[in-house]
């Protein structure tokens, strides 16, 4: 009896491992910095408004392939993480179906997210693919770069598409068995920005249609929430344990060069910069979801203008005011970059010649770099709150704080142990949804075209959206709104995953969660911004304190199980 109990252990140990999750990993990358043919392009509005002609350094998308099926992986059984070093978040669904068409990865194994850059243009607009052969009108400037601009986004898509889809692959032929870890450090190149000013009114939002009152605008606030961890997660070659890829997880906009001036003819000379000559922009052939057919034109240099720099107008600090300019005024002539975020994988990349890694935002609705080549303050002259771009553009700076990170990146990956690193990971993912109930006040929808607002009505739900990607005992929770910095913190620090480390579970902004509504250019802000009337909570939605942090803890513990992985 009792050498039979021994036999049958042995033969549960031996069916176990045979069962049991085998990690296998694969990374790629491809640049996707727009070509000489595809400027200007306009990004923003109003007194936000750039016209980017010209790259000052490049951009990508890198793609991780993982599956816990070992050798006998197939392509149904792999997943995928993605990032852009684009700005936005992947709105539009025609990417991720584009992707899974082409590579055979199920829907739903794909896990996508954006850099949430703000000197690239946007390019996840619903109709991006409608203006490849736009007619380019010339009756005025104003129309004519318009028209420009969606023709090049367009180009840019197609050949976003084109990349993405090379990356994919190359991360899924390069799948070989893998450990991972985590490690983290401490960051301090964030800060809130979410500020109160003396002088600072903003909409009532219990009364739209009332005065204003005092409020939360976009600035410097030392004293605000603001979480320093960086967390960093390693995967690594089973065999050679040499890195495959690594993911730096931080709660902050990556949004130093966000309005950056770098094409003013004032700088040129100290930038190195010239125009192009046209014999030199050679056009390429983009063809809407076709890769193959498509061909891409010449590629852009740094530090070249491709065309004339476009009237703009720049607020001082004894500006009198801060008006929205008129369409075809730009506030900037920028240059496409891949800003703090971008920078710190090309240095990862850089000592790591054979890994990819990607940056991720986490919960950073509230959460600036300490600078910005656009800086919101209270003028000393007049007592308006302005933003105002710099000057020139703050690319050294962003070089400065992102070699900073990469020292803390260095320091999370020097905390992880040998004995960390994991093999048995098994992989799961899941979408889930949950809704709030809004304040109990009316809702005035605005109509910008006429400047009015509608008869009020009862506040709709508040919809909440969540992917969840399991990798062992690591939980990448995705959300494709702006979180604020206290609800991502306490979805990480106050709920139990499995009994897995808090740190192991990493809130990220600007994810695609595969929701059908499209709720992504919203600002979920925490019980703090709501009491001292935030603007983004003004403009955004309504809920009374004392609910997010809760609802989204519970609906973070119920997709998690929902992703509970087969093996």
């Amino acid at each position: 009896m009792k050498k039979f109990s021994v036999c049958l252990v042995l033969l549960f140990l031996i069916a176990g491992s045979l069962f049991a999750a085998e990690l296998m990993a694969g990374a790629g990358i491809a640049c996707i910095t727009p070509t000489a043919d595809m400027y200007p392009q306009v990004y923003g509005t109003g007194n936000r408004q750039i016209a980017f002609i010209g790259t000052a350094g490049d951009i990508y998308v890198r793609v991780i392939a993982l599956s816990d099926k070992g050798e006998d992986t197939t392509i149904d059984d792999t997943y995928l993480i993605v990032s852009t070093e684009t700005c936005g978040g992947p709105y539009s669904p025609d990417f991720v179906d584009f992707l899974s068409e082409k590579t055979g990865v199920p829907r739903d194994n794909i896990f996508w997210t954006a850099t949430h850059l703000h000197s690239v243009p946007d390019a996840w607009y619903e109709d991006w693919g409608d203006y490849l052969d736009i007619e380019i009108r010339t009756d005025n400037p104003a129309v004519m770069l318009e028209d420009l601009s969606k023709r090049n986004r367009s180009r840019w898509c197609v050949l976003v598409q084109k990349q993405l889809l090379e990356a994919a692959n190359e991360a899924i032929a390069e799948m070989r068995p893998a450990e991972v870890a985590l490690g983290t450090s401490t960051s301090y190149i964030n800060v809130n920005r979410d500020t109160v000013y003396d002088s600072n009114l903003v909409q009532n939002p219990f009364d739209p249609m009332g005065p204003q009152v005092s409020g939360a605008l976009e600035g410097y606030n030392g004293q605000g929430f603001s979480d320093k961890t960086l967390s960093v997660v390693e995967f690594r070659d089973k065999n050679t344990k040499e890195p495959i890829t690594f993911i730096v997880h931080y709660a902050m906009h990556n949004t130093l060069l966000y309005g950056n001036d770098y094409y003013n003819p004032a700088y040129f000379e100290a930038h190195g910069i010239r125009y192009a000559d046209p014999e030199e922009i050679t056009e390429g052939t983009y063809v809407l979801n076709d890769p193959e057919a498509t061909v891409l034109g010449s590629p852009a240099e740094k530090n070249v203008a491709y065309c004339e720099p476009y009237q703009k107008t720049i607020k001082s600090l004894d500006s009198l005011t801060n008006a929205d300019n008129v369409l075809g005024i730009v506030a900037a002539n920028g240059a496409i970059h891949p800003d703090i975020g971008g920078l710190v994988s090309q240095y990862i990349e850089a000592n790591n010649p054979d890994a990819v890694a990607l940056w991720v935002s986490g919960a950073a609705g509230d959460q600036n770099p300490v600078l910005r080549n656009t800086f919101n303050i209270e003028s000393p002259y007049t007592g308006e709150v302005l933003e105002i771009p710099v000057d020139g553009g703050f690319i050294p700076a962003a070089v400065y704080y992102a070699a900073i990170q990469y020292q803390d990146v260095k320091d999370a990956l020097a905390e992880i142990g040998e004995e960390e690193f994991e093999s048995e990971t098994p992989i799961g993912t899941a979408y889930g949804t949950d809704t709030i109930q809004p304040i109990d006040t009316l809702y005035y929808a605005y109509d910008a075209a006429t400047g009015t607002y509608a008869d009020p009505e009862p506040y709709p739900e508040i919809p909440l959206f969540l992917k969840v990607l399991r990798v062992g005992d690591i939980t990448f929770a995705g959300s494709p709104v702006e979180l604020y910095n206290a609800i991502g913190v306490a979805m990480r620090d106050e709920t139990d995953l499995g009994g897995a480390p808090a740190e192991n579970t990493l809130v990220i902004n600007h994810c695609w969660t595969n929701a059908a509504e499209d709720p992504y250019l919203i600002y979920y802000p925490d019980d703090a911004a709501i009491e001292r009337n935030s603007n983004r909570w003004v403009r955004e939605l309504k809920y009374p304190t004392g609910v997010i942090n809760d609802a989204m803890k519970n609906l973070l513990v119920e997709t998690w199980e929902a992703a509970e992985p087969e093996i």
